[in-house]
């Protein structure tokens, strides 16, 4: 079978890698509290390791405070103590309630958080340059077997570079509106 450069099989690909830079994104805290900062969350509940979204319900009710209300609500005490060992924040039991205050952003904060995204972000882009190399090497053993010319060698790759530096660029875009949010 010939050789298909499938520009959508690239981008595929890339909008996975995206999206799971997407949910990394979106669980670093950036002054603004949200569910999916403690969502998956592991509990250990009667015995079982469960993420926290499957033992409770989890909404902001304020900018910095998080509700936590246990469907069952001997799990509780389960749930504080998953809370307590990982995060910076303190939950306080009020009744079958957890609220889960966080405390506002120092200078200090700010910057830490912002290596951590930039952390984030080197990572997501090493992602796309190994798909990328992927599929260079594809390309290029398609040209070993005659499938493709040297000149559609050297044309993919350049469609192949258009499309990780969209992709690079998308990345750009993620990671300044998520330091945008720390202001």
């Amino acid at each position: 079978m010939p050789f298909q450069f499938s520009p959508q099989e690239i981008r595929q690909a890339f909008d996975k890698t995206l999206h799971v830079f997407y949910e990394r994104l979106s669980r670093v805290h950036t002054g603004r509290v949200t569910p999916s900062l403690v969502d998956t969350i592991s509990v250990a509940y009667q015995g079982f390791e469960m993420k926290l979204m499957e033992l409770a319900s989890i909404h902001a009710e304020e900018p910095r405070t998080l509700v936590i209300e246990p469907w069952d609500k001997t799990g509780i005490t389960d749930i504080e103590k998953a809370l307590l060992s990982r995060l910076g924040a303190s939950p306080q039991i009020q009744g079958d309630k957890i609220y889960l205050t966080f405390p506002s952003l120092t200078q200090e904060t700010r910057e830490k958080i912002t290596r951590e995204i930039k952390g984030l972000a080197e990572e997501e882009r090493i992602r796309i340059r190994q798909i990328r190399e992927d599929f260079w090497e594809k390309i290029k053993e398609a040209e070993a077997d005659k499938e493709v010319t040297q000149d559609d060698k050297f044309r993919f790759k350049d469609q192949l570079q258009k499309i990780v530096d969209e992709y690079n660029e998308k990345i750009e875009e993620m990671v300044e509106k998520k330091i945008e949010s720390l202001r």
